[in-house]
């Protein structure tokens, strides 16, 4: 085994003496020596050649590049080392900015909704400003001013700060250095930065609605077997009673009346002077309104052209969607909407059969009854319907086997056997209190 040490000659010299070396090699291997070739006295930098042989000497020899060998790892995981520390660091700060924008982003969306509830109320502003104190980022409770919250109109695409009727508002939660709370980095301060500003914003749209649920102004009274619960439509088309929620509501400013067998899978909402029967099973709790139960603003009765005819159903019918307006409506048989449908009545309306919208969701059929009027059934068994209706001044009685799917807000409510309501509450809040959006 032998090294060579130096500069090789290039060309024929530096052939002719690598074969010298390999000679040496074979014929004295194992002889302990150095041995110089016939440039010997040019020394390396006149193209002399210096041959490490036999046991000894190749350790002299490999130690030299060994240590040079060393060294150079040393440095290169030193470098090494700084880069993966510099980019953990990196990382580090990258995914801990992320986990705080999504906190602010949590603390603008509740701030937004909270607010978008109390427009109307004038205490948009307070609301939204309590709501972001509830949420803590990075470790600290959300403080924002009254400058962060602004209220506008949302116009189904874009936010406009004021308007005569203002529908939406949008909250900045900042963390910046100009507020003195911005975000600490660890791999900025290598580069001078020590903290990064960090903003979250969120608009949310508050639509009012009409008072839901099913209400009966001057008194709902069940006789037998009478169910009253809640479903969502958007995941559920055909509740029972195995499968309704308890978030329906039965409201009164006089009596809520059982007999037998009567449930209410929610609330009763009294006015101030109302009570509800104890025989009825009651899951959630009577909620006493400081004043009267409002009533709905109706529309004006005007028919295209100034007059309306009766409808009269005897047949199953599918209408199309669209406005209609009657003097009455006598159904014996199935009518279906097949789209979004407003019927605006101005008479009785009696129904031995069904009206439903083909989608099968109440939002998509809504039934003014306007005047003082009856609704209901005329005695024969059945009664189906699905639809958000309004009819203060009238009437509702239904005699045998009701089910009735979405709202009714009636002068007063009636049944005898066997009705069951279910309240869908995609229709709103069954308070009226606005159907709140987060939309940017």
């Amino acid at each position: 085994m032998y090294w060579i040490l130096g500069a090789s000659p290039a060309g024929r010299r530096g052939r002719q003496q690598l074969a010298e070396a390999q000679v040496y090699r074979h014929k004295r291997a194992r002889a302990p020596g150095f041995v110089k070739d016939g440039n010997a006295g040019k020394g390396a930098a006149h193209g002399g050649r210096y041959i490490c042989y036999g046991w000894i000497m190749w350790d002299i020899c490999n130690n030299s590049s060994r240590t040079s060998r060393r060294g150079t790892v040393l440095v290169y995981v030193s470098v090494a080392m700084i880069a993966f520390t510099a980019l953990v660091s990196l990382v580090v700060d990258i995914a801990h900015l992320r986990v705080v924008k999504t906190q602010l982003q949590f603390a603008a969306d509740s701030a937004a909704r909270s607010a978008a509830t109390s427009i109307s109320s004038g205490n948009a502003t307070s609301n939204a400003i309590a709501a972001a104190a509830l949420v803590s980022v990075d470790g600290t409770p959300v403080v924002i001013q009254a400058s962060d919250v602004v209220i506008g109109t949302w116009s189904g695409t874009s936010f406009t700060a004021g308007g005569a009727s203002p529908n939406a508002v949008r909250v900045s939660v900042p963390r910046t250095a100009a507020r003195g709370n911005a975000v600490a980095v660890w791999w900025g301060g290598i580069m001078g930065k020590s903290s990064a500003d960090v903003t979250a914003t969120a608009t949310a749209t508050g639509k009012a609605t009409q008072i839901a649920g099913f209400i009966g102004y001057s008194g709902v009274t069940m006789m037998n077997n009478a169910f009253f619960g809640s479903y969502d439509s958007r995941t559920n088309r055909s509740p029972n009673q195995n499968s309704a929620g308890r978030k329906s509501r039965v409201g009164t400013n006089a009596l809520i009346n059982g007999k037998n067998n009567d449930t209410i899978q929610g609330d009763a909402v009294l006015g101030p002077n109302a009570t509800a029967d104890p025989s009825i099973v009651l899951t959630g709790s009577d909620l006493i309104q400081p004043s009267n139960l409002p009533i709905p603003t109706m529309p004006a009765w005007a028919p295209p052209g100034g007059a309306a005819l009766p409808l009269v159903v005897a047949s199953d019918t599918t209408m199309p969607g669209g406005s209609y307006w009657y003097s009455s409506m006598m159904v014996t048989a199935n009518l279906t909407f097949s789209g979004p449908t407003t019927i605006y009545v101005n008479g009785d309306i009696y129904i031995d059969g069904s009206l439903a919208p083909a989608s099968g969701n109440p939002s998509d059929v809504t039934i003014f009854q306007i005047g003082a009027h009856n609704f209901g059934d005329l005695g024969i068994n059945g009664l189906n319907l699905t639809a958000g209706i309004y009819a203060p001044d009238s009437d509702f009685m239904a005699k045998n086997n009701l089910y009735y799917y979405g709202s009714g807000i009636f002068n007063s409510i009636t049944t005898k056997n066997n009705a069951e309501f279910y309240y869908d509450i995609m229709l709103g809040s069954a308070d009226g209190s606005p159907v709140v959006h987060t939309v940017n």
